[in-house]
């Protein structure tokens, strides 16, 4: 069973990673590092995003899906189908 990861953190460090790039690069005079700086600074980070968000989008997710069995168990309520 995979739980899928919400796209939006990476997708997020990116673009902050680039915007912040592209303000440290503007200030060179080189025009292909100018270009490319902050490209080559959002390619780099892509490897680390695992180990920045896959612990703690796990916790994250067992804790809440953790808080909905609690709270289905108080109800009396329980998953499966009702078409016995």
């Amino acid at each position: 069973m995979s739980i899928h990861k919400p796209r939006a953190l990476p997708a997020f460090t990116i673009h902050t990673a680039v915007k912040q790039a592209k303000k440290a690069f503007d200030k060179s005079s080189n025009l292909r590092l100018r270009a490319w700086g902050p490209t080559v600074t959002g390619l780099a980070i892509v490897p680390a995003l695992p180990y920045i968000f896959d612990h703690p989008v796990e916790v994250a997710a067992d804790r809440a899906f953790e808080w909905i069995e609690r709270q289905l168990a108080k109800s009396g309520k329980r998953g499966g189908s009702s078409a016995d």
